[in-house]
């Protein structure tokens, strides 16, 4: 799993942890490992496996937004069924191209992906599964911005859903994790150590 952060997928002179985690990205999906990437992470796979990546032109998604399936997300094994589901999203930029060869899963409602399969076993989602309000409210605070007009209502919103956001999302993460486990037992058994 790669988890989001402030910085943007094309940050690397900045952050130069970001061109190494991209090299990991290629290596897992070249390997058929299992990959979720999330927020930040759904964006940097984009990026390591030939998409694009930019500043989102209308401003950040903030708050909730319903997961928008596309007929390819309807059946894929991480999300179907799970459309129409609030999401939390707190992001600047966005999948402009996903990568030759990745399927769309979701759009948001200005068409950008919310949802990508970018092989077997690797996905990026631009929503955040796994936030807590706790954790929501703390990046606006981390970014200066004091909850009033549109940010307070986001956080109010986000903070009324908790229960919903976790039974929301929670099959997400078992679907992974089962990923994760049978590929775990497809892998070939490690060379003895002498």
């Amino acid at each position: 799993v790669v988890l989001g952060g402030a910085m943007g997928a094309g940050d690397d002179d900045r952050h130069p942890w970001l061109a190494p985690t991209k090299a990991l990205v290629r290596d897992a999906v070249d390997r058929g490992a299992p990959l979720l990437g999330v927020c930040l992470g759904h964006q940097l796979a984009a990026a390591a496996l030939g998409g694009s990546v930019v500043r989102n032109p209308r401003g950040r998604t903030l708050g909730l937004v319903p997961v928008r399936l596309t007929d390819a997300g309807r059946t894929d094994p991480l999300l179907a069924g799970l459309g129409g589901r609030p999401a939390v999203h707190y992001n600047d930029d966005v999948v402009l191209e996903p990568p030759p060869g990745a399927t769309v899963l979701a759009t948001l409602p200005d068409g950008s992906p919310q949802a990508i399969r970018f092989a077997d076993r690797a996905w990026g989602v631009q929503f955040h599964p796994e936030t807590p309000p706790s954790v929501f409210e703390a990046w606006l605070r981390a970014d200066h911005v004091e909850p009033s007009g549109p940010e307070a209502a986001a956080l109010a919103d986000v903070a009324a859903s908790e229960g919903v956001l976790r039974a929301a999302w929670r099959p997400l993460a078992d679907r992974f994790a089962a990923v994760v486990a049978r590929a775990r037992d497809l892998s070939p058994a490690p060379a003895p150590v002498d």
